[in-house]
């Protein structure tokens, strides 16, 4: 999941909520409910994750959460 993934990359020490909330331009309390679940990212906000992460953190699995959070089927 992308809280997963999220997760894993802050679990690092120098991967600090801090560090990457500064980076994203959110707060790291932001940046905290997304790590446990209590907030979802907005897609902007993702791809900004996402590029700062190196793409660990990656856009691809925010999308498919948010499609299957909403109800919306991708088409083929």
């Amino acid at each position: 999941t992308y809280r997963q993934a999220l997760t894993a990359f802050l679990s690092r020490e120098e991967n600090a909520e801090t560090n990457l909330a500064e980076r994203v331009g959110r707060s790291q309390a932001a940046i905290n409910r997304y790590r446990n679940g209590k907030r979802f990212p907005d897609a902007e906000t993702a791809r900004l994750i996402e590029r700062h992460t190196d793409g660990e953190v990656s856009f691809a699995v925010w999308q498919a959460e948010f499609l299957s959070r909403s109800g919306i089927t991708q088409a083929a």
